[in-house]
């Protein structure tokens, strides 16, 4: 209400009467204004304590002995006495040029405007709008939906968003009806806003949602183990079975989104990694795939799909660089095997232990091998264990039966068997002929009977 002035007349001029009343005209008109400005200075301090106080209830720095429900009172904030869920709003430029921390100022204005009509309370904090939606009863999904999509449809009709498309991605948190619970349900709304890398952008994830769909624990196994396969499939040039196990790896993430979109960026770059490790360290260059330069794409990824994409056409690239180096370096594989073979020559070998050393499939290692020794790979192990016990026979420390354990025989008649075949006499007699016909000593056991060998005579 304005004040009351009074003014003193005095005798004036007839010419002087249109002064005087413009100058009331022009008390009053000040008198307008200052109420005006107090007016705006009031409602602008209210404001502020309530953007203030909103704060604090998320970040759950207040407790039921700061006088709560008073103060909600006091601030035009009795809504939040009954049900409430905090919703979490982002508005980001489709090209990124324009990102930046805070949201800009007309977005902003144009949010408080829809959801003040609504009488919900909004602040602007850390680049997000944050609502309180709240009801005299719990606040449904459907509820939230209404409310939701209209925000979207008034956004999108507003100027601010005309100069280049926009998305908008909003996490809603639990229902409560507890002011000291709204750091819950923000942290919640948070949590499901962070989902839009598995969700997409430009969609509402309720928290609510989310909680059936955590990883069971022994998913982790599940993973590490179709990794293990991923990296033996490259290897064996096990392409059907390579593509199956890198979708069924995405498929574990895809189902149960229960890892981050670190977490997963973590993961994809881990597989990666890995293979080149492997790759480098079997002798097989891959020079043009950089490290940094794809931890640096992997991170730049909006969404699952996009590092889903990038992941498939690394691998890719590096399956063919790696099957381009096998061709172009089949020797190394041999020498390889050959050194595996002297290395564990007192051991059972079998084509598909040395296949999975060398991570080749064995059919392909198999054919290689014998195209390059000319030899199939059985033979040669029986070569070169004969070689070897023909070697330790001229030690005179070593009993034959000993021998045949050294070269990879548990069977000591079986060796014998093998050995004569091959050389034409027995272990004992090759080594009688060694020293002159002159039978040293040893410690072993005598030599099987020519009926223990299957009757074949010397």
């Amino acid at each position: 209400m304005l004040n009351i002035k009074g003014y003193l007349l005095k005798p004036v001029c007839r010419e002087n009467i249109k002064e005087v009343i413009n100058r009331v005209i022009r008390d009053i008109e000040e008198e307008k204004e200052q109420v005006v400005l107090r007016s705006l200075y009031n409602t602008a301090i209210l404001s502020q304590q309530q953007e203030h106080f909103l704060k604090s209830i998320i970040n759950g720095t207040i407790s039921y002995k700061d006088n709560l429900y008073e103060r909600l009172d006091n601030l035009n904030l009795a809504c939040l006495k009954h049900y409430f869920k905090v919703a979490v709003c982002n508005f980001e430029p489709a090209d990124n040029k324009n990102r930046g921390f805070f949201l800009p100022e007309s977005i902003i204005k144009k949010s408080n405007e829809y959801w003040n009509k609504l009488g919900f309370p909004t602040i602007s904090h850390i680049g997000y709008i944050i609502i309180f939606i709240c009801a005299a009863g719990p606040v449904t999904k459907n509820d939230c939906n209404h409310y939701l999509k209209g925000f979207k449809s008034y956004m999108e009709n507003q100027a601010c968003l005309n100069d280049s498309p926009w998305s908008l991605t909003i996490g809603v948190g639990n229902t409560y009806n507890d002011i000291c619970k709204a750091s819950h349900s923000y942290s919640e709304a948070l949590f499901a806003h962070s989902y839009k890398y598995f969700k997409g952008v430009d969609s509402v994830i309720y928290y609510q949602e989310l909680l059936p769909l955590q990883v069971p624990k022994q998913l982790d196994y599940k993973i590490n183990e179709v990794i293990s396969n991923i990296i033996n499939n490259i290897y064996k040039n096990e392409m059907v079975s390579l593509h199956a196990n890198m979708h069924t790896l995405f498929g574990f993430i895809e189902d149960n989104a229960g890892y981050s979109a670190t977490d997963t960026k973590f993961i994809c770059l881990d597989i990666i990694f890995t293979l080149l490790s492997k790759i480098e360290d079997r002798g097989l260059l891959v020079g043009s795939l950089n490290k940094i330069d794809i931890a640096r794409q992997v991170n730049s990824t909006k969404a699952l799909s996009e590092l889903k994409s990038f992941f498939l056409n690394t691998i890719g690239s590096l399956i063919e660089q790696s099957i381009k180096s096998i061709r172009d370096n089949n020797d190394r594989f041999i020498v390889e095997a050959k050194r595996y073979i002297y290395e564990n020559l007192s051991y059972k070998i079998t084509l598909e232990d040395i296949s999975d050393h060398l991570h080749l499939n064995p059919n392909y290692f198999s054919g290689l091998f014998r195209k390059k020794t000319g030899k199939t790979f059985s033979d040669y192990i029986v070569e070169i264990r004969m070689e070897k016990a023909r070697e330790l026979l001229i030690n005179p420390e070593y009993s034959i039966k000993e021998i045949a354990t050294k070269v990879g025989y548990d069977d000591y008649s079986y060796f014998c068997k093998i050995f004569k075949s091959r050389e034409g006499v027995t272990p004992l007699k090759y080594r009688s002929r060694l020293f002159g016909g002159i039978q040293p000593q040893e410690s072993g056991s005598k030599e099987p009977s020519l009926k223990t060998i299957g009757g074949i005579a010397e």
